[in-house]
Formats: structure tokens, C-alpha cells, sequence
């Protein structure tokens, strides 16, 4: 039986950047308001600049209930903050520090990800692959976490976070 495997970009929580976006609506058919960008538009030019701008800082983003988090590792952090604070001014975004840039991520993600066939002959069970800007690292989604956990550990180091079909993450190797 295959299994599928949905990989995922760095950004935005909920709604991954380089994820399909909604259709538009024709200028007679837009909702009142239109126009106007919503959190979501906003959180999204924040996480295209900056991934733009600053690949070698900018982890991505997470939007929860109480605002946007911007996820960026320490060297150069300042000057990410500042242009973030010009760019976008009144936007109000807090920040985090985290271990890996979005590249690095991705490019995890991807090695990972063209490894599952692999794993799944030697009974890993993988689901789902995809960065995770807030603990910075790769969430690698298995139906058994427990057993799969040293093993990815030792293939991929502490970039990975391993994690079953409920919601609880336990990095690998930690």
C-alpha cells in the first residue's frame, strides 16, 4: 500500500507559503471590503520579503490567535528586524529566534522527503514531510514515532522532528 506523503514550504502556520492560493474573484464579484488586505495577506508579504531579502536570516513565519511570528536565526538578526520595521511599519511582529534558515530547512525537507521511499522499505511509515519555522526544524509525520525516532536521528541529525498521528513533537535524537 502506498502511502502519501504531503510536503510542505516554509511560512506561514496554517497556511504554508508557496501553498495554492485562493482563486480571485472578478472585480464585480469582490466582497465588500475587498481591497483592504486581510492578516493574511499582510503575514504573507512579510514572509516573501523576507525570504527574499534575507535568505541567509529569515526561518519563516507562524500566525496564531495573538499575531506573527517571525522565525530567523541570531547572525543578522538586527538587520532583519529593521528593514521588516521599514518595510512593513505598524505591523506588529514579534520574533524568535530559531537554529535554521528556511533554505536550509527546505533543502532538508527535500533530501528528506526523496529518502521516504527508502525509509518505507525499511518500515518506516512516513505521512507527511514539511519545515517547521517555530521549532526550526523538519517535521517528518511517521504511524510509528516511537520506532522511527533513533533511526532518523542517526540519518539526518537534529535538523528533524519526529512525530506520530497525534500532536505531540519530540525532536529526534532529543
Amino acid at each position: 500500500m502506498a502511502a502519501s506523503l504531503a510536503l510542505a514550504a516554509c511560512g506561514t502556520a496554517g497556511s504554508p507559503e508557496g501553498a495554492a492560493t485562493k482563486p480571485s474573484l472578478p472585480a464585480s464579484a469582490s466582497p465588500p471590503g475587498a481591497g483592504t488586505p486581510t492578516a493574511g495577506d499582510r503575514s504573507a508579504a512579510v514572509a516573501e520579503f523576507a525570504r527574499r531579502q534575507f535568505p541567509e536570516v529569515f526561518s519563516g513565519l507562524t500566525v496564531d490567535r495573538d499575531g506573527t511570528t517571525v522565525h530567523r536565526v541570531a547572525r543578522g538578526a538586527a538587520a532583519l528586524e529593521q528593514a521588516l520595521a521599514r518595510e512593513f511599519p505598524g505591523e506588529r511582529l514579534r520574533f524568535a529566534d530559531s537554529p535554521r534558515t528556511a533554505v536550509e530547512l527546505d533543502d532538508l525537507a527535500r533530501r528528506v522527503a526523496a529518502d521516504v521511499p527508502g525509509l518505507q522499505e525499511e518500515g518506516v511509515s512516513v505521512t507527511e514531510v514539511g519545515p517547521d519555522p517555530a521549532l526550526g526544524t523538519v517535521r517528518v509525520t511517521v504511524e510509528d514515532p516511537d520506532a522511527a525516532r533513533d533511526r532518523l536521528a542517526a540519518r539526518y541529525g537534529p535538523g528533524v522532528t519526529v512525530t506520530g498521528p497525534g500532536p505531540d513533537a519530540v525532536p529526534a535524537g532529543g
